[in-house]
């Protein structure tokens, strides 16, 4: 069931989406970001510990946000990044819907609910979204998956993807083996 039409679904509520939703607001345009989990969740709670950001400080904007850190050439925390993600969305105003998943995406076959809808949304809580425009921002790291090697690997060592890498401490005695792909 369609329950509202948006001009701009953005699903994904990352760095990617909220930007796009961010440079759409500049320009005058409304897009709504659908949300799985929380705003940055993977910054903040789908990397390892350690984790930071490859690129200095200088370099983590959002549209109309620059970095306004101490320390512009040093390499930021990951959980850093979630949390000036939220201040972003915070202070622009950005519509995020957090916990709101997305399971499926279609073109409407025969007429849609409002006369621009190009794409209907179907969320997980069993409503719907039709959309005249559709940005899928779900980041690079979306679904782990598993390296062809790892099937030949002996079963003492224990297998894991960075997504689910917290620490050092975390991982059982012996040989470990962390892939990312």
């Amino acid at each position: 069931m369609v329950t509202e039409f948006v001009e701009t679904a953005v699903v994904g509520g990352g760095q990617q989406g909220c930007s796009v939703a961010g440079s759409l607001a500049r320009l005058g345009y409304r897009a709504v970001v659908f949300e799985r989990g929380e705003i940055g969740q993977a910054w903040a709670k789908e990397r390892w510990e350690s984790l930071r950001v490859n690129t200095p400080n200088r370099t983590v904007t959002f549209p109309g946000m620059p970095y306004d850190g101490d320390d512009p050439e040093g390499y930021m925390p990951a959980r850093e990044v979630a949390s000036r993600l939220r201040r972003y969305v915070a202070e622009t105003g950005i519509d995020v819907r957090e916990h709101t998943a997305v399971r499926s995406v279609e073109a409407p076959a025969g007429a849609p609910a409002h006369p621009d809808a190009r794409f209907r949304l179907h969320l997980e809580n069993g409503s719907g979204v039709e959309a005249r425009n559709l940005v899928a921002a779900l980041g690079g790291y979306s679904a782990p998956r598993l390296p062809e090697l790892t099937a030949r690997i002996d079963a003492s060592v224990t297998q894991l993807h960075t997504r689910y890498y917290r620490d050092p401490r975390s991982l059982p005695p012996g040989a470990v083996l962390v892939y990312d792909i």
